[in-house]
C-alpha cells in the first residue's frame, strides 16, 4: 500500500480506466460516482444514503450514480450500473476492509475527489462537482 501511495504521489493518481480491470471504468466521462462502503448494520451508511437520495433532482442534474458496497455485493441506489464487482471496486478505490463506514466520490475523469469516514452533506458533494472550494482530500489533489 505504501508503494502504491508513493507511485501515486510521484506520477499522480491514475484514472480508473488506467487501472486494469476496473469495475467503475464504465462510468468514466459519463457519470460521477458516490460509493458508500459499510458493514451490514451501520447507521452512518444509512444516514449518508438517506441524505443523498433525498436530493434526487441534484443527483440527476450532476449525472451522479450512487452505489452501496456491503457484504461483498454492489447495489445501485441511484442511477444504473451493470457488471459491478465489489472486490474490484474496493481495490480500485483503496478501501480494502470496511468494518465501519467510508464514502468515496469519483469524478467523471475517474479521479477520487473525496474519501471520508464520516457522512457528508449532499451540498459538499455538489460543491466538488461544480469545482467549489471543498477541502482537498488525502487521495487526490484539488477538486
Amino acid at each position: 500500500m505504501w508503494t502504491k501511495s508513493l507511485v501515486a504521489e510521484i506520477l499522480g493518481e491514475p484514472s480508473l480506466s488506467q487501472t486494469a480491470g476496473s469495475s467503475l471504468a464504465q462510468f468514466e466521462w459519463r457519470n460521477r460516482v458516490v460509493v458508500i462502503f459499510s458493514d451490514l448494520t451501520n447507521e452512518k451508511a444509512a444516514r449518508q444514503e438517506k441524505l443523498l437520495l433525498a436530493k434526487h433532482r441534484e443527483l440527476a442534474r450532476h449525472d451522479v450514480v450512487v452505489l452501496r458496497v456491503r457484504d461483498g455485493c454492489v447495489v445501485p441506489l441511484y442511477g444504473a450500473g451493470g457488471d459491478l464487482d465489489a472486490r474490484q471496486i474496493r481495490e480500485d478505490l483503496d478501501v480494502n476492509e470496511v468494518r465501519d463506514f467510508t464514502v468515496v466520490v469519483v469524478g467523471r475523469d475517474g479521479s477520487v475527489r473525496l474519501h471520508a469516514n464520516e457522512p457528508k452533506k449532499p451540498d459538499e458533494f455538489f460543491a466538488l462537482f461544480e469545482g467549489g472550494n471543498a477541502a482537498p482530500n488525502r487521495h487526490a489533489p484539488g477538486g
